[in-house]
Parts: C-alpha cells; structure tokens; sequence
C-alpha cells in the first residue's frame, strides 16, 4: 500500500539482512515513500560492525552490505537532528525508550504533526509501545 512510512533502525536492518519480518516490512512498505532520521545510516552501520565483529555477519557480505546501505539511505528521505529533539518532551510514560530510539520517536513525531504518518515502522515492541503512547500509528 502507498503511503508515508517512518522506519526506525530495527525495521530497516531487517529489510537490509533479511531478518525475520523482513518480508512483512517491504510488502506493507512497497511504493510508499520512506523517512526516518540522519541516524538511522549511523545506526545500521554499527550494527553491521558489531554483526561482523561478532561472526553472525561474514567479512565477505560486510563490502556488499555497506554498499547497499549507502544506496538505500538515497532513497530514504531524512530528518535532521537538532537540538529541539533533545530537550525534556515528549517523553512516554510507560516505556523508556533508549536515547536513539527516543530520538526515532521525536522525529517521527515532529514530522507527524506536519504531514501524518500512514504507519510507524518498527520490530522492536517496546519501540512500538511508545509510538503508539506518543500517538503515532502503528
């Protein structure tokens, strides 16, 4: 379905790796366009470190990888970071997202306000938990 979809680091790493859900994420995604924030290039390639770092990612499939996440963050529409983003609100009340992911969320929120999201894209629950106590769809 076409639309306008916020993707957090953990949906786009699946599409990148083929993790599980990945398949899921593309076809809901397919034709839409697609946003997130400037990290979530620094993101996915620290993950493709540590993956590689930690042997579940082989050295030989890190060069290609790197190049299709260089190739994938053109397509992707991004938002800048500043330092409205970092003060003390919005904050979920009931899960306490980790500083980036919380970064993710003001983000998609701002950009919400502006032009509403067809869905917020995540696989990690907790993520997902509060976008939608933020209001975001998901």
């Amino acid at each position: 379905m076409a639309g306008l979809y916020y993707f957090d680091t953990s949906a786009y790493v699946a599409v990148l790796l083929k993790e599980p859900g990945w398949e899921r994420v593309e076809s809901l995604t397919r034709g839409g366009e697609w946003y997130s924030s400037v990290v979530l290039g620094l993101e996915a390639h620290r993950t493709l470190v540590n993956l590689v770092r930690s042997g579940k990612l082989p050295r030989q499939a890190y060069a290609g990888t790197l190049r299709r996440l260089t190739r994938d963050l053109e397509a992707f529409s991004l938002f800048e970071v500043g330092q409205d983003l970092c003060g003390p609100d919005p904050m979920p009340g009931i899960v306490t997202p980790r500083s980036l992911d919380l970064l993710h969320l003001r983000t998609a929120l701002r950009a919400h306000r502006d032009q509403p999201w067809t869905q917020f894209v995540s696989l990690d629950k907790n993520q997902l938990d509060a976008a939608m106590e933020l209001g975001l769809p998901v």
